[in-house]
């Protein structure tokens, strides 16, 4: 079994901007949205387990779709 790391940059919901654009909401939230960073940092953990002597992995789409880094690391368990 191996430890997956991933790290991928995601844009922010423009949806939000129908949001902080209302004046009712605006004196809860305060900062209009063009303030708001436009990106964000994430970062997720998953497992997957070795099926080859030549490395393969084998693990969930969901743990490594759209990742801009992927680092292993040994499960210890």
């Amino acid at each position: 079994m191996v430890n997956i790391h991933t790290n991928k940059t995601t844009r922010a919901d423009q949806g939000m901007a129908l949001f902080l654009d209302d004046p009712f909401l605006r004196q809860f939230f305060g900062t209009p949205f063009e303030q708001l960073p436009r990106e964000r940092k994430e970062q997720a953990l998953g497992s997957g387990v070795i099926v080859s002597q030549d490395g393969y992995i084998l693990t969930n789409n969901h743990v490594v779709a759209g990742a801009d880094e992927i680092k292993l690391s040994e499960n210890q368990a």
